[in-house]
């Protein structure tokens, strides 16, 4: 008598892939799956053309994107976008990481590295020497576990409460002295600040920079002409219930001309917002705005790299005040 063999069945083995690739080499379907996954990951819906115009309003016109599927499906990815710096009064480009999302059930810290670690080879091999970048809260623990990431500083967080009860409701009893205060005291910097322009060892490339970064298509962007020689860049935006106008960027920085930007907020969009930030590095002070100190800062601003090329970058980048750094290296907000 033949006994009856038992049969088991084999696990199913999971389809993951890995690859590189540059924004004109996605398909349609995996700008779609890319844009999806974003809506999941931060919960938010975003328009693909918005999407996509981040990755293509820059100096080369792409961005690198580290893909990482899953039976053919797109569950992680990480998007780095180039961007030219003068460094040490040479044009050279970087790369600066965005979009870096897994789905759930995907996140650990193998796959990460290696969506990172990917990206990184890719960059190398197109002569890109350093990348840096802004990670969250979640992710700067995890790039610093993998070595993915140094630290070079967090940006600090410069503010001028404009109606105090935005900051605590029962304050608004002080909005009108508030008010009257910041009025006097941007004043009094717009007369008497330095305009001694700053400059840095790593600045962005002003004819490259400017031209592809703000031109986007959420329309949240606003730039006026300060002085001949100074632009200011900035948003007003509701932000964690507070309306807040962000300057993004000054073309040229000075303590007169942040001033200037104060002045020129208040004069023509203060009825839109209630308290002006800046989150960046300043090497100056009496700008028209007053620092946060690190302990009652609302969110972290870490500020890391990575070299790619030893033979192209020295350790002066480790130090932020070489750094002309803040929210125009892409938005954190």
């Amino acid at each position: 008598m033949i006994k009856k063999l038992r049969t088991f069945a084999l696990p199913k083995v999971e389809c993951m892939e890995f690859c590189v690739k540059k924004t004109y080499s996605l398909t349609q379907s995996e700008r779609e799956q890319l844009n999806e996954l974003f809506r999941i990951v931060f919960g938010k819906p975003r328009p693909i053309e918005h999407m996509f115009n981040q990755y293509t309003e820059n100096a080369l016109g792409y961005s690198y994107h580290s893909l990482f599927k899953s039976e053919g499906v797109i569950r992680g990815a990480a998007t780095y976008v180039p961007s030219y710096f003068i460094y040490h009064g040479k044009k050279v480009l970087f790369a600066t990481g965005i979009d870096v999302m897994i789905a759930e059930e995907h996140r650990n810290f193998f796959e990460f590295r290696r969506i990172i670690k990917n990206v990184f080879k890719a960059l190398k091999a197109d002569g890109i020497p350093l990348i840096y970048g802004y990670p969250n809260d979640n992710s700067y623990p995890v790039y610093k576990t993998a070595g993915l990431m140094r630290d070079i500083g967090k940006m600090h967080i410069y503010c001028l409460p404009y109606r105090l009860g935005c900051l605590k409701p029962t304050l608004r009893w002080l909005n009108l002295v508030s008010k009257m205060g910041c009025n006097c005291w941007v004043w009094l910097c717009s007369h008497f600040s330095s305009k001694r322009v700053a400059h840095y060892v790593i600045e962005k490339d002003p004819a490259t920079y400017n031209e592809t970064r703000y031109h986007r298509l959420d329309g949240n962007y606003s730039h006026t002409e300060l002085t001949d020689s100074c632009t200011l860049f900035y948003k007003v935006i509701l932000h964690e219930g507070i309306r807040t106008a962000f300057i993004i960027d000054l073309s040229e920085k000075s303590p007169r001309n942040f001033a200037l930007a104060c002045h020129f907020l208040i004069k023509h969009e203060s009825s839109n917002f209630d308290l002006i930030l800046y989150p960046g590095y300043l090497p100056f002070s009496f700008h028209g705005m007053f620092r946060i100190p690190r302990r009652f800062e609302p969110k972290n601003f870490y500020f890391g790299a990575q070299i790619l090329n030893q033979t192209e970058i020295s350790d002066d980048i480790w130090d932020i005040s070489n750094w002309d750094t803040n929210l125009s290296m892409y938005d954190l907000i």
